[in-house]
């Protein structure tokens, strides 16, 4: 048996079923003119504003504002406790839900009084809370998100304060903000979620900003693989994937990359799914033309309302080409299999063309190799199988 091959078992036993992150509700404020103050209805999760204010907006005068400003959410000297609230967002059908917000700072806001819980003058403190609710329940405050200012009560009562509390000497004095944070809170469930964010700050110039606010679930993918193989061949790729269930499954796209950071993937073959299955079904594809060295492959599966998702990414090592290879390849009339021991039987080599038909060549033999004549086939890729190895065989005149 000429020992040749070369395989990766990449995903193999046990049942997983694709998963996809999804994003459900986001908010860029991009959309919208300076001086807005409530949200549109991007999102269509309900017949209303995505997000609006509340608490005391009649507190914020010309000197003030709590508005849209170049694409943030932006407050400037707010004095007294301002919030924006979302919609009740449907997130009844993922799992692990997770939200995330940026909030930036500029100018130095206060924090707590040294040796105290909080400032001599209350109002001087500034903060942001971030909270949330899970099907219109008691809200839930995102608690000293930073872990810098354990030193106080007071920390623990707010998501981010103005000073680190290090070197306190009073409310003003000049510690470290936060200047940018991305607040992310995830494992949530239920069937609606809310969000609130409220801010204190207290001077014209302190400002703080809110960016990008997204929510995002996991859901349940209608395939359920048990097994997903890549093998290197001889120089050729084999796939193979078996499903035991599928739901509502239209095809899968067959998708390679060299180098999946850059998010550059070659789409090389649409294979048809089953649609509806509670059976196992097996899958193959042979990539004839693989890149050498360190190749990733992955399926895009696409559901019959056209959405797609993405199975997990998978390696295989593609050696160059040696001498142990049949040679010359491409080639125009003759290819040569090393053969120096005689350890290859005529028995043990097949033909193939691109439909796995058989084909019939004349093939010889000396010491060193055997030939098979080329060169009254077309030009085109064919399949040399030797034993339990196969060979892309390119004829090109």
């Amino acid at each position: 048996m000429l020992q040749m091959i070369l395989t990766l078992l990449l995903i193999s036993g046990g049942y997983f079923e694709l998963l996809a992150q999804t994003v459900i509700w986001q908010e860029n404020f991009n959309s919208y003119q300076d001086g807005t103050t409530i949200g549109a209805n991007h999102n269509v999760v309900n017949p209303a504003a995505d997000w609006n204010t509340g608490d005391c907006t009649a507190c914020i005068d010309t000197a003030d504002w709590w508005e849209i400003r170049s694409g943030r959410l932006e407050a400037r000297d707010v004095n007294q406790l301002v919030y924006v609230q979302t919609e009740q967002i449907d997130i009844s059908s993922f799992t692990n839900v997770q939200f995330n917000l940026e909030i930036i700072e500029t100018g130095d806001h206060e924090g707590p009084y040294f040796g105290l819980d909080s400032c001599p003058d209350q109002e001087k403190e500034d903060y942001v809370n971030v909270l949330y609710r899970i099907d219109g329940g008691p809200w839930e405050l995102v608690r000293n998100y930073l872990k810098w200012c354990g030193l106080y009560d007071s920390c623990s009562s707010h998501t981010l304060y103005g000073d680190d509390g290090v070197n306190s000497g009073d409310c003003r004095d000049h510690d470290d903000d936060w200047q940018a944070a991305m607040i992310n809170v995830s494992g949530l469930t239920g069937g609606t979620l809310e969000i609130r964010i409220e801010m204190i700050n207290s001077a014209t110039d302190e400002f703080i900003r809110l960016d990008n606010l997204n929510v995002e679930g996991s859901i349940i993918l209608p395939v359920t693989l048990k097994t997903f193989n890549v093998t290197a061949t001889g120089n050729l790729v084999q796939l193979y994937w078996q499903t035991v269930s599928e739901t509502n499954n239209d095809y899968f796209i067959i998708e390679r990359s060299k180098n999946p950071g850059l998010n550059f993937w070659e789409a090389l073959q649409h294979v048809t799914g089953a649609g509806f299955s509670s059976n196992i079904i097996n899958y193959y594809y042979d990539d004839l033309f693989p890149h050498t060295g360190i190749s990733y492959y992955r399926l895009r599966q696409v559901d019959l309302d056209g959405n797609h998702h993405y199975s997990p990414i998978v390696s295989v090592n593609v050696p160059a080409t040696d001498n142990s290879y049949p040679y010359p390849n491409p080639t125009s009339d003759y290819i040569n299999i090393p053969n120096k021991n005689r350890l290859i039987d005529f028995s043990g080599i097949t033909l193939y063309d691109k439909t796995a038909k058989e084909l019939c060549v004349p093939i010889s033999q000396d010491q060193f190799a055997i030939r098979l004549d080329l060169k009254n086939l077309p030009n085109g890729s064919y399949i040399l199988k030797l034993e339990d190895i196969r060979h892309r065989v390119l004829v090109s005149r």
